[in-house]
């Protein structure tokens, strides 16, 4: 997701992508990534959220939290895909 969001190749590394780091992820692409990241993965952030959504890895960990929350395993945080 974040690939296709910025034009990425398929081996950059994404792991240490952040807002602030990364200069194309501007104001605009985190909003747009949010839609996507909620869409795909059927999880809402709220406004309490958003400090936890400015890196790659944040949002990956946040992801996990809400579908553990949601009634997934604990297992599903080292299954799920990379975002």
């Amino acid at each position: 997701m974040f690939r296709e969001c910025f034009k990425l190749a398929a081996d950059f590394p994404v792991q240490d992508l952040a807002l602030g780091t990364y200069l194309p992820w501007d104001s605009l692409k985190q909003i747009a990534l949010m839609l996507e990241v909620e869409d795909a993965f059927g999880v809402k952030f709220t406004e309490a959220d958003l400090p936890g959504l400015l890196s790659f890895k944040g949002i990956h960990a946040s992801i996990a939290s809400k579908k553990i929350r949601n009634g997934g395993s604990a297992n599903m945080r080292a299954s799920l895909p990379d975002v």
